[in-house]
């Protein structure tokens, strides 16, 4: 490698020499006076120093300070203040020379500039400049062809007086970001028995989203998004979390409830309970035949207070007939509504309820509604037992923006002997309006003022049309840009004209030797094999930019994969490996995005993977409109989405799309054909898409798993009917190596007296990932931070935590596997000419087909 990069900076050493020969004459014999003139003059310096004959002369002037000064306008006001007493010194002359220049206006530079258009003709046909170019192509044939020009647009400014310039006062805005709390840790939590609940930092998520997680006992997490903005005063139940027998009431599920849901002020909290749906309490009052059960719910409701004059259902005892001995139970009526006394007469129609007031607030028996109680809290159910309850608080996980106003000005007051001054009071020429600013809209009334400036001397005057006329341009166009106010008249012309070119000589060559460059007398050959370092670069730029795609924000995991297996049985080997799956990249499936990484190949119910890397093609690559594939469509700006989608990811305010929109999401299904699971529900928060468009201008990606699964069914199923569609994808994946192999098991066998004796099925477990690169770094990465592939029977297919991640040497990873993808391959053509001669008898001598 050493010795290559010698040859690389020899080669270019040789070219440099080469093309400056042309140009060194001139250098040269400037050198050689300078050198002559050196030699003259040295004899006639007799001083010891310069500080002897230059005035004022110093080594360290009080300049020397300012080096690595972070900011110098303090010191440059202080030393504009020193000047105004001294103008006429050296330094102070400077300066003002500086302030003058500074507020000179100077026209735009556009692409018409004469000195532009000039390089622009050069650019071009370098021998304008150059001359013949046969000496730079000396391994072709080369031959100088005369052409004429083609005519050039020149512009150029003229100015009648010394009005018409303008200096700037422009506003930059720099926004500084912060987070109340490390993005992507659950900050906040709290645990009752066996359960946790805890929040996780995503700053800057609306409180209509804010990202939880529950656990119970020693079960997989429960992850979820809950909206804070509207308090649920009665705990709603939103996720079975396990179950447990009870041997009167069966099976009961374990359930996580939430309730008391609220943010203000940033503040927010939360209460959770993982608890049993019912239970079925006895209680025993003096004896085993006066037990009494009920089936009892863990909570109870809590209504609005009745008004003056009225009583609650519960405190009104309803007279009822029984037959026997024993008295009736008591009745109470309805605890949600209000009773009022009835009037007398009562009003007509109006139904009246026989009753006694048992709190003895009013002797009345006799009472009519009074209306409805409001829900307005709950309260443990003292006869179902004690329960924990988790409450969260927490502050609102933020992004902080601060912005800070700088403006830059040009126009600092002219000082006696300038040549330009203010002529008139500032105007804002660029505003009011809202700009972008690292992701942050920010709106000022101005971003950019003008004073108008009134230049005097023969330099704020330049007519720089008088050359172009007289070189025989013609006047094309003119447009005043300023006009004078006092007289009307135009003072600053805008003029464009077209300018011929004369006869040019252009070098052409031919024949030139393949694999060889030239530069004068000097060839070197470019057939070298590929630089392996330029792969290198470009896996590490590809394992950083998967990292950032695929992250699992949840775990906190990088470079995941899946759990896979397949089969191997008698007269039929599911283990194969299915080459099309290379052709199922996302660049090929979708028409667009990376060809590294085989989304669409992982199991049709994880959604994340697909939802990531879509999101990650179209905010990188400006796509507008809509497409589908494979169940998933993306639809930008407004595009129309199909019916049944679900949205699992919207930019729009509302977060549905147009056409309606079910809350919570809409339950996909069963199981599809060829055992593919379509899913059980939408995520949380998802909203089934209409069929109309989606309402303004953002994003929306739309998941149809029915679609998905019936795609990858016909594609795959059709070729080997034996073998499940999970098989048949791990065919697929395996042609595009992206699966490792853990290790073979006995799945079934053939049993005598109990023992196996001859298995008849074997099972293989991998784990499989959605790119090649992300297989490899697990592969490789796995050994270095000890961390293992599990069992065949179940394969531990999880990624690296960002800890594991930040440890990995991939520096000492091979990945030559991966650098093949990125070389690119010349084509065999004597392999596609033999193949072509294979075809002609079945192709076209009536055979009816032209396969191989």
């Amino acid at each position: 490698m050493r010795f290559r990069s010698f040859v690389v900076w020899l080669t270019i050493a040789a070219n440099l020499l080469v093309r400056t020969t042309a140009l060194a004459a001139p250098l040269d014999e400037g050198a050689a006076n300078g050198a002559a003139a050196n030699t003259a003059s040295r004899g006639l310096i007799n001083q010891p120093s310069a500080a002897s004959v230059v005035p004022g002369y110093t080594t360290t002037p009080p300049e020397t300070a300012l080096a690595g000064t972070s900011n110098l306008s303090s010191n440059a006001t202080a030393r504009l203040a020193t000047c105004l007493a001294a103008p006429t010194t050296p330094g102070c002359e400077a300066i003002q020379a500086a302030i003058s220049s500074a507020n000179t206006a100077r026209p735009a530079v556009t692409a018409a500039d004469p000195a532009v258009a000039e390089a622009g003709q050069i650019a071009k046909n370098p021998s304008l400049a150059l001359g013949s170019l046969a000496q730079y192509y000396s391994g072709c044939t080369t031959a100088d062809v005369p052409t004429t020009g083609t005519p050039v647009t020149r512009a150029c400014t003229v100015r009648t007086n010394g009005s018409g310039f303008a200096c700037s006062n422009r506003l930059t805005v720099d926004v500084q970001h912060a987070n109340t709390c490390d993005p992507g840790i659950w900050f906040a939590q709290t645990s009752g028995g066996s359960s946790t609940f805890a929040a996780q930092c995503i700053p800057g998520r609306p409180v209509s989203r804010q990202h939880f997680r529950a656990t119970f006992e020693n079960k997989d997490p429960y992850f979820f998004d809950y909206s804070l903005a509207g308090e649920d005063v009665f705990p709603v139940k939103v996720k079975v979390m396990g179950q447990k027998v009870d041997p009167d009431l069966g099976v009961i599920d374990i359930s996580l409830y939430l309730v008391d849901n609220e943010c203000a002020e940033n503040n927010c909290s939360i209460t959770a309970i993982v608890t049993e749906d019912e239970r079925y309490m006895c209680v025993d009052q003096g004896g085993e035949a006066d037990r009494v059960c009920t089936t009892e719910k863990p909570f109870l409701p809590v209504y609005a207070p009745c008004g003056p004059g009225s009583v609650s259902g519960e405190n009104l005892h309803q007279s009822s007939f029984c037959i026997g001995p024993d008295p009736c139970p008591p009745a109470t009526l309805d605890e949600r509504i209000c009773f009022a006394p009835a009037p007398a007469p009562p009003p007509p129609l109006t139904p009246i309820v026989n009753a006694t007031d048992l709190s003895g607030s009013s002797s009345s028996n006799r009472w009519i509604s009074a209306g409805s109680r409001p829900l307005i809290g709950w309260k443990p159910n003292p006869k179902y037992g004690p329960f924990p309850i988790m409450t969260l608080g927490y502050a609102q996980p933020r992004h902080i923006t601060t912005p800070t106003d700088s403006w830059a000005s040009k126009c600092s007051a002219a000082t006696a002997g300038g040549r330009c001054t203010p002529s008139g009071p500032p105007r804002c020429v660029d505003g009011p309006s809202t700009r972008n600013v690292t992701g942050v809209p920010i709106a000022r009334a101005c971003w950019n003022y003008e004073t108008p400036m009134t230049c005097t001397g023969s330099a704020a005057l330049p007519d720089d049309c008088q050359a172009l006329a007289t070189a025989g341009c013609s006047l094309q166009a003119s447009n005043c840009r300023t006009t004078d106010v006092a007289t009307g008249a135009c003072s600053v012309e805008d003029r464009t004209y077209s300018c011929p070119q004369g006869p040019q000589t252009v070098t052409t060559a031919s024949n030139c030797p393949s694999n060889v460059s030239c530069v004068g007398s000097t060839c070197f050959s470019t057939a070298y094999a590929p630089d392996a370092d330029f792969a290198r670069s470009m896996s590490m730029l590809e394992a950083a930019r998967e990292a950032g795609v695929y992250l699992d924000t949840d775990r906190l995991q990088v470079f995941k994969g899946e759990p896979q297996s397949c089969r191997d049985r008698l007269l039929n080997n599911c283990c194969y490996t299915n080459g099309s799956g290379a052709g199922m990249t996302n660049q090929r499936v979708f028409g667009s995005g990376t060809k590294l990484v085989y989304d669409i190949l992982m199991n049709s119910q994880n959604r994340q993977f697909i939802m990531q890397g879509m999101s990650a093609l179209i905010t990188g690559s400006g796509f507008s409109g809509s497409f589908t594939a494979y169940g998933v469509t993306i639809a930008v700006n407004g595009a129309a989405v199909p019916t049944g989608s679900v949205v699992i990811y919207s930019s729009y305010a509302s977060g549905a799309a147009a056409g309606g929109a079910a809350a919570g999401g809409a339950a996909a299904g069963g199981a599809a054909a060829g055992g593919a699971a379509a899913g059980t529900g939408a995520a949380a928060g998802g909203a089934a898409a209409g069929s109309g468009a989606a309402a303004g201008g953002g994003v929306v990606i739309a998941f149809d798993p029915w679609s998905l699964v019936i795609a990858i069914i016909i594609y795959v199923i059709i070729s080997m009917a034996s073998c499940n569609e999970g098989e048949s994808r791990l065919a697929m994946q395996e042609g595009a190596k992206l699966c490792h192999t853990i290790g073979t098991y006995c799945s079934q066998c053939f049993r005598v007296l109990g023992r196996c004796v001859s298995c008849t099925e074997h099972t293989t477990g991998k784990c499989c990932f959605n790119s090649m690169l992300a297989r490899i770094v697990n592969e490789q990465g796995r050994a270095q931070v000890g961390k293992g592939w599990g069992v065949p029977q179940t394969p531990d297919c999880s990624g690296f935590t960002i800890a594991q991640l930040q440890s990995l040497d991939f520096a000492a990873m091979d990945l030559s596997e991966f650098y093949a993808s990125l070389i690119p391959k010349s084509p065999d053509v004597a392999a596609w000419q033999a193949n072509s001669a294979g075809r002609v008898d079945k192709c076209y001598y009536g055979q009816g087909k032209c396969g191989p």
